[in-house]
């Protein structure tokens, strides 16, 4: 378990470090890609003056409130969605993490060496036709989600000749096999 939290960890850390290499990297490129367009809208045709000149004078202009409100919201704007463009895909994987974190918390809680699914859903049982072995593979709460892992899993040979490739089964709460899928035979109906 303490390794999945350091991976999990590990993960969040280089997020982390590739949300502020982002920031970084919006922050040197905001008066490359702010000050052309601010020169375009308001016929600001200079030659004297580098765009990162011109960038500080509006930053000089905007602190002072000197600046003119047409010019002044659209920049602001702009300063906004460059300081946010890190947050997203940080947040993102920090949520995913988060679900991540509470699906594992799941699975370890649930008994995994029965047939018998938690009450309500329904479990994907693989069976190893070379070691007569079940496998757990996934629980849903709905058939439909639990048919279509079924149909994935047996679309794809995994043995040789492919009559030995693994056979997959939904269970119910009641240990009832309701279907059943080989990559030969495709997915059979079995109550």
């Amino acid at each position: 378990m303490k390794s999945n939290e350091g991976d999990k960890l590990t993960i969040h850390n280089k997020w982390l470090y590739f949300s502020l290499a982002i920031f970084c990297l919006a922050q040197a490129l905001k008066p490359l890609i702010i000050i052309p367009i601010y020169k375009y809208l308001n016929n600001f045709n200079t030659h004297l003056y580098s765009d990162f000149e011109v960038y500080k004078m509006l930053l000089t202009h905007a602190a002072q409130g000197s600046m003119q409100l047409k010019v002044l919201v659209p920049f602001i704007f702009v300063e906004l969605c460059f300081l946010i463009s890190p947050w997203y895909p940080y947040t993102q994987t920090f949520i995913k993490n988060r679900i991540f974190a509470k699906r594992s918390a799941y699975i370890n809680s649930i008994d995994i060496f029965t047939r018998k699914a938690t009450r309500g859903k329904f479990r994907v049982l693989g069976y190893d036709q070379y070691d007569y072995n079940d496998y757990y593979i996934d629980e849903f709460d709905h058939l439909k989600h639990a048919v279509k892992l079924l149909k994935k899993r047996a679309s794809k040979a995994n043995g040789e000749p492919t009559s030995f490739s693994d056979v997959y089964f939904i269970y119910n709460e009641i240990e009832e096999a309701l279907y059943k899928g080989t990559f030969d035979k495709g997915i059979e109906k079995l109550i």
